[in-house]
């Protein structure tokens, strides 16, 4: 197994009948039961979905989930076991690094949604010292900005609650400006 492979989860949906059904996400080291997902959770919903609705009851970003029947785009009303494994993010590489920056200033959600995946960290920073995040607000990209908040960026690294918010209402994007405002909360549990 690959050393960036941390935690290893499995969801198992218990019920008496499929009216209760709840998909159960319990750590397969101890047993503990680490969220439970209500079937309006999942139920016909997509893997990218759930793995939003366990990001928000387990704190860890949808980016590092990998759910290993993650084949399966939507999950069934019968029982279903899945597992899911928490991937460390990948070392740092100058190349990747400056693709999530380029990503992140042309509005490219496309590619930083798939250098998220990988994953990659959203905290990277250009030779200026400027995050992705910084060029994402800077020129207004709400996907881009979405995603990078999605993936838990460090707004205090960033030291973006002050000059990211005045940058964007300066250039007019008040879309940019409310998800700084109102998404490090909505993107944390």
């Amino acid at each position: 197994m690959c050393n960036y492979l941390r935690n290893l989860f499995f969801c198992e949906f218990q019920s008496d009948t499929a009216a209760t059904a709840a998909m159960e996400v319990c750590s397969a080291v101890s047993g503990e039961t680490l969220a439970v997902l209500d079937p309006d959770e999942f139920e016909g919903k997509s893997a990218k979905y759930v793995k939003q609705c366990l990001s928000a009851k387990i704190g860890i970003t949808r980016f590092r989930q990998k759910l290993l029947a993650d084949g399966f785009e939507v999950f069934a009303l019968a029982s279903v076991k899945v597992q899911l494994v928490i991937l460390d993010f990948w070392p740092p590489d100058e190349e990747q690094d400056e693709q999530l920056i380029s990503a992140s200033s042309e509005n490219d959600a496309v590619a930083l949604e798939e250098l998220l995946q990988q994953p990659r960290t959203p905290n990277v920073t250009d030779d200026t010292g400027k995050t992705a995040l910084h060029h994402a607000a800077a020129y207004g990209h709400a996907t881009p900005l979405q995603l990078l908040l999605e993936a838990q960026t460090n707004m205090l690294q960033t030291q973006l609650a002050m000059d990211g918010r005045l940058w964007t209402a300066l250039e007019g994007h008040l879309d940019t400006v409310r998800l700084l405002v109102d998404g490090p909360t909505r993107f944390r549990r």
